[in-house]
């Protein structure tokens, strides 16, 4: 064979050969656009670390809704299979957040909160449901065993929506969740779906646009509530008003609000006697704070408290969500000399 028709025929062996290497990348970018445009959003805010990403397509709640987990081993399941990533584990850290209702010199009404925990990793994260709504939040994507440095771990940020522990949704609707140490028994009803409590905030802020939605939602399930940190639930909307939702007994008992704001930190708040003075500090702080100023706060005094009263040694993230201007203030690790802001426009 002559030298020209060797030089040919290499030239088009490595033409098929990049062809099919040009098809294959070609086929899984296709195949998995919404994964691959979702990783590639991802963009670390600081060192501490904190992120942001934008979560493109949907992550399948509605058939998470329909059959439901009753622990978290459940969720993750279901995430690998529907998701279709077989990816990462559950890391738990021992959650002290506190958060509070009120109404600025505006009079727009904030749903204000600390995370206070071991070990979170904080990204902002923004979702955009093709059949429910646009929300902001924070999710804590060290629950799925994140890690910069591991390209397989980082493929954890496709389940990140279902870690997402507070947030605000286009109609100004805003929750947030915190532990308190109650019995977790789960009152069954066998005619609703059970679904995890950490899964709540996501429920919520795509389905539900004000607080009466948000009530008749988590009515229509039963919630399981996690053995190691149990939660409650603020939540709140841009009509004013706000409850935390509490599970006693397995039961759900709803908690109006007293007066002109709302607290929350990590004691079961059923039956509790509201003219009382609390053995949590961070609850009593906020509620001498507010009483003083009859629930009028500004973003900046919001931030203020809210420092006041982080957990030393746990602060992971304090933001101010407007729930009437459907903006988010935060800020992370206790560095409250930077702030990040976003808007949900409308």
């Amino acid at each position: 064979m002559s030298d020209a028709r060797k030089s040919t025929r290499k030239v088009k062996i490595r033409t098929i050969i990049l062809s099919l290497v040009f098809l294959c990348i070609a086929t899984f970018y296709a195949a998995f656009f919404n994964e691959v445009n979702t990783l590639l959003s991802i963009r670390k805010l600081n060192d501490n670390p904190a992120y942001k990403l934008t979560y493109k397509g949907d992550y399948e709640l509605d058939k998470y809704l329909e059959n439901g987990a009753d622990d978290w081993d459940k969720v993750l399941d279901f995430m690998n299979e529907n998701l279709a990533r077989g990816i990462g584990k559950h890391l738990y850290g021992e959650n002290q957040c506190s958060s509070f209702f009120a109404m600025t010199p505006d009079g727009d009404y904030i749903l204000a909160r600390n995370l206070d925990a071991y070990g979170a990793i904080p990204a902002v994260i923004t979702t955009n449901p093709s059949a429910d709504y646009r929300a902001i939040g924070v999710t804590n994507i060290s629950r799925g065993g994140w890690s910069e440095s591991s390209l397989v771990s980082r493929l954890t940020a496709i389940s990140s929506p279902y870690y997402t522990l507070d947030g605000i949704n286009e109609h100004g609707l805003a929750i947030a969740s915190s532990s308190i140490p109650t019995d977790v028994g789960t009152a069954i009803d066998e005619s609703k779906v059970v679904i995890h409590d950490l899964t709540v905030n996501r429920v919520v802020l795509d389905k539900a646009k004000n607080v009466k939605e948000a009530i008749d939602l988590l009515s229509e399930f039963n919630i399981k509530m996690e053995k190691t940190y149990p939660s409650h639930y603020m939540i709140a909307d841009a009509d004013g008003n706000c409850v935390v939702i509490e599970y006693i007994n397995g039961e759900m008992k709803v908690l109006e609000m007293v007066g002109e704001f709302h607290i929350a930190t990590n004691f079961a708040m059923y039956d509790y006697d509201y003219n009382s003075i609390s053995s949590c500090f961070r609850y009593n702080d906020y509620k001498n704070a507010l009483s003083d100023t009859d629930g009028i706060i500004s973003t900046d005094e919001a931030m203020e408290l809210l420092k006041n009263n982080v957990v030393k040694g746990q602060a992971q993230w304090s933001v101010v969500y407007n729930l009437t201007k459907r903006t988010m203030t935060i800020t992370f690790n206790n560095h409250y000399d930077v702030t990040y802001e976003y808007e949900l426009i409308r």
